[in-house]
């Protein structure tokens, strides 16, 4: 009895930290919807309503049914506890707030989530051996997330800090998702560096083309570059937030403590050594 009632608010407090979620229990209270009337009835953009749709599966209170959401009977015990309750459910989302979930390329975390895990490990395997190529072409490397061109870094760093990545993210990933197999934390780490990779291409083929001798092309380039390693940490958040239920905020938290500003500080150690 006990631990029902506490399963029960937990559940009610993860409803009322995004009130959201809430608008959307109640807009499939009487009977289903298609993920297409949900977001025309709620003005709610696709990828966030996906988010909150697949963790609020996850804790059981919605299920889906192809495109179909359906209230589960977890869900409708917390909109009926939640009945009479002062929430500010109709907040409408901050032009801040969509910003910031299209930078973070929250829509492609949760379109990626929904892919087949082998066959998501098997694209991301394809991607990264493409780019590493190009970027062993240019004599681009990573030190560790971050990339540089420097002439006295070997070109086996950047195998070595794919290594690296993997092995803290499993660290990372089997306290976040213990239950989970371990293709699921290696394929989510590799996918997490598509971002990261991705830019390292596009630095690379404009070394190879002698575009970073044009002044602006270089600061977009090498801002671009230095940003996709937060990209890249914020796809892995919302992987595993999807995954964990976890909120995307803590779980990036977590990595750019344990992970980002530990290789800014090496990065910089290392440049001002060399």
């Amino acid at each position: 009895m006990d631990r029902s009632a506490n399963n029960g608010s937990t559940y009610i407090r993860y409803v009322i930290s995004r009130p959201r979620r809430l608008r959307i229990l109640k807009s499939i209270y009487a009977s289903s919807k298609s993920l297409v009337e949900l977001e025309k009835e709620l003005n709610i953009p696709l990828s966030i309503l996906l988010y909150d749709v697949e963790t609020m599966r996850l804790q059981g209170l919605i299920t889906r049914i192809g495109s179909n959401v359906l209230l589960t009977d977890r869900g409708r015990n917390v909109v009926d506890a939640l009945r009479g309750m002062n929430i500010d459910e109709e907040k409408p989302l901050g032009s801040l707030h969509k910003l910031i979930n299209y930078l973070s390329l929250r829509p492609i975390g949760v379109y990626l989530h929904q892919v087949e895990s082998r066959i998501l490990l098997i694209y991301s395997l394809l991607i990264l051996a493409l780019s590493s190529i190009i970027m062993y072409m240019s004599g681009i490397k990573l030190i560790f997330l971050l990339p540089t061109t420097d002439v006295f870094i070997p070109q086996y760093i950047t195998i070595i800090s794919i290594i690296l990545f993997i092995v803290i993210n499993i660290v990372i990933l089997r306290m976040l998702m213990p239950l989970h197999d371990m293709i699921y934390w290696i394929t989510y780490s590799l996918a997490s560096l598509i971002p990261l990779f991705t830019a390292s291409t596009i630095y690379s083929l404009a070394y190879i083309l002698g575009l970073m001798y044009n002044p602006l092309i270089a600061a977009i380039i090498y801002t671009v570059s230095y940003l996709s390693t937060v990209t890249s940490i914020s796809l892995l958040s919302t992987l595993v937030s999807l995954e964990t239920s976890l909120s995307t905020e803590i779980v990036f938290t977590i990595y750019v403590f344990v992970m980002f500003v530990p290789n800014v500080i090496l990065y910089l150690l290392l440049s001002s050594s060399l």
